[in-house]
């Protein structure tokens, strides 16, 4: 891949022994250690969870601001409910920039009135 003829890179370069080779002929090296701090993204909407069970015919719809409806579906059908996945709708609508923070399941979506409804039997 080249841009404006500065070469970027040539796939199929990357052979075993050559790192080794390029620093053993280098006119200087140097070793350093750095670090990375880790990030807390927040996003300005708040993470939310709102359940609904429809006792006629034991589904459940979840509506949730998250970015993984799917894992969300998973995670609440298996492990929370412990019913099978077509009983169990994910509603996410658009969430805006969660950049990461609204992918994991939280403790929201399992004390929603939905999961409560059915322990009640209403």
């Amino acid at each position: 891949m080249t841009a404006c003829r500065n070469l970027l890179a040539r796939l199929g370069d990357w052979r075993q022994g050559v790192v080794d080779g390029v620093f053993a002929g280098a006119r200087a090296c140097r070793e350093t250690r750095s670090g990375q701090q880790p990030a807390d993204p927040n996003a300005m909407e708040p993470r939310v969870a709102i359940g609904d069970f429809d006792t006629s015919s034991g589904d459940f719809t979840l509506y949730t601001t998250s970015q993984n409806p799917h894992v969300i579906r998973l995670l609440m059908g298996a492990f929370v409910l412990h019913i099978p996945e077509n009983k169990l709708r994910v509603v996410a609508p658009d969430v805006g920039g969660g950049f990461g923070s609204k992918i994991y399941h939280y403790a929201e979506k399992r004390s929603s009135p939905g999961p409560r409804a059915r322990c009640a039997g209403r």
